[in-house]
């Protein structure tokens, strides 16, 4: 399986991230998709303003064999977010199996991500596994600041995928 994820400049928090019955904890949610889902790749698209970020440095330090980074633009144009749709498309082989993680995909970008599952599903019979989102707002306890040992659960957001495509085709989600 392959993740594709996205990562930004956020003053991300450390807590336990939960899935079923995995979990891990960590500051930076591409790093809970590596260890809980367990794919052999993660694309990380990132912008040149991030890649120069220390959660960029972080994230390669702690997956340097698993990391593959994908410069993107900023997404500030219409050209820039079709660029972000291409260099998606292009990132992801044909066949294969993907985890799409949407959590720190900035303004816009979760349009285009779901945009490209479909896009990828219909012309490189590519099987999109999950969509996940890390529920930062919905951890046990909710407290401030948030402590490494607070429960942050993961979502699935898959589920919404088939329905807006059965929507589309049928009218019926």
């Amino acid at each position: 399986m392959l993740a594709v994820s996205f990562l930004g400049k956020g003053p991300y928090q450390k807590v336990t991230y939960t899935w079923q019955s995995q979990e891990c904890t960590t500051d930076l949610f591409p790093e809970a998709v590596v260890r809980i889902f367990g794919p052999e790749r993660l694309l990380v698209f990132v912008t040149e303003e991030v890649k120069r970020h220390e959660n960029f440095r972080a994230l390669q330090e702690r997956l340097s064999n698993k990391l593959q980074p994908i410069g993107i633009p900023s997404g500030r144009s219409v050209e820039e977010l079709w660029a972000v749709f291409e260099r998606c498309a292009e990132a992801v082989p044909e066949d294969a199996e993907v985890l799409l993680d949407i959590t720190h995909a900035f303004r816009s970008l979760p349009l285009i991500v779901f945009a490209v599952a479909a896009y990828l599903r219909r012309t490189k019979r590519v099987v999109i596994r999950h969509i996940v989102y890390r529920a930062y707002e919905a951890r046990q306890p909710l407290r401030e600041p948030p402590q490494p040992e607070d429960r942050a659960p993961v979502f699935d957001l898959m589920d919404w995928l088939s329905g807006a495509e059965a929507w589309q085709a049928r009218g019926d989600a």
